[in-house]
């Protein structure tokens, strides 16, 4: 009971760190990249300007492999291939 107890404590604390650290981040892109993993959330990744990046971000996040294909930077795309396969 009281280990439940302590990883409800400390649960948020770890999760608003893990953010917070993605906050010093000084690249926009970049940071929303990292928010959006951290939180499981693509609306980060439709915040990216550069489209490989958005595209590769959303295929991480969402695992869907269709966004790899939209890539036109071919290393890129053959990493965003092997992350989502």
């Amino acid at each position: 009971m009281r280990a439940v107890l302590l990883v409800m404590v400390l649960l948020p604390w770890t999760i608003a760190d893990a953010a917070a650290n993605c906050y010093l981040i000084r690249n926009q892109d970049a940071q929303n990249e990292c928010l959006a993993e951290r939180e499981g959330n693509s609306l980060y990744c439709h915040q990216i300007r550069d489209d490989d990046q958005r595209n590769y971000c959303l295929a991480r996040v969402d695992g869907n492999s269709l966004y790899c294909y939209q890539i036109s930077d071919e290393d890129l795309k053959n990493r965003c291939l092997a992350l989502t396969d």
